[in-house]
């Protein structure tokens, strides 16, 4: 439905109004779809009826704070990059590169709701967090295989139909957010984790240390001179390096040793008798 609006709205002229018009019809679209959709083989238990009001928002609080400073990420870079020597063009490279970046790593968004639903011990950790990295690592190649300058040009040229001088800000930029996939899946994967434990304050926290880690270095590299979709690439990367280090070093502590737990206990149950 987005699609369809988009290009029935160029006919217009265009201007920002044809892709807010496009995405608010989309979402309606969709909303209409899940609202009349039915599940008639869902049944819930009575144990599913019993979470009142604070611990709901006790449980909630911290994953809205992390959906609202993800999408608030941008915001910041857009804000970093209007600040620039050369700022139209630096933005429109940069949305380039977010747009396809982004639609390439998607895939590996999927992996939060697996660790939520399929990782229970140590062995089921390992076989969907290599399913991850497969997954991670060949989305990694599609976008350095598209940050080839022989095949970038052509593809940015044609897709976005951009001029020689878009083509290369965004094509530089290119390289350095192939590392979205890797980053994102190991976000995914770990937040997953601490929701299914029960540990969504780490989520929370994660979020807030990434951007912090964000802003603090737009504001040290602001006068080396990098600009363009090159400083909002890597100002993105960095920061999903920093939470992904603090959700992995947290799990370590917090998450693993329940799940090697879990492991010894179904390897082993006689071992565990008795013990809550």
């Amino acid at each position: 439905m987005l699609a369809v609006v988009s290009f029935a709205l160029l006919a217009t002229g265009g201007g920002a109004w044809v892709g807010a018009a496009a995405f608010t019809g989309g979402l309606i679209v969709e909303t209409l779809v899940v609202m009349w959709s039915r599940t008639p083989e869902l049944r819930l238990e009575r144990e599913d009826c019993e979470a009142d009001k604070e611990n709901v928002a006790r449980f909630s609080a911290p994953l809205m704070l992390n959906v609202l400073l993800w999408w608030a990420t941008p915001l910041i870079i857009n804000a970093v990059l209007a600040r620039t020597a050369d700022p139209d063009p630096a933005l429109a490279a940069f949305g380039v590169v977010e747009a396809m970046a982004w639609f390439i790593a998607a895939p590996v968004g999927q992996l939060q709701h697996a660790s939520i639903a399929l990782v229970e011990c140590s062995e089921t950790h390992r076989r969907v967090r290599g399913w991850g990295a497969i997954v991670a690592f060949s989305m990694m190649a599609v976008l350095l295989v598209l940050s080839l300058p022989a095949i970038r040009e052509p593809v940015l040229g044609y897709v976005f139909a951009l001029d020689a001088d878009l083509v290369a800000l965004a094509g530089a930029a290119l390289p350095i957010a192939a590392a979205y996939p890797l980053l994102y899946a190991i976000r995914q994967y770990y937040q997953g984790l601490f929701v299914r434990s029960g540990r969504t304050g780490v989520v929370g926290a994660g979020a807030v240390l990434r951007v912090a880690s964000l802003v603090a270095a737009a504001l040290v590299v602001q006068n080396t001179g990098l600009t363009g979709a090159v400083l909002g690439v890597g100002l993105a990367v960095f920061g999903l390096t920093i939470e992904g280090a603090f959700l992995v070093r947290y799990s370590q502590r917090e998450v693993m040793p329940e799940l090697r737990a879990s492991r010894a206990a179904t390897v082993n149950p006689e071992a565990f008798e008795g013990v809550t």
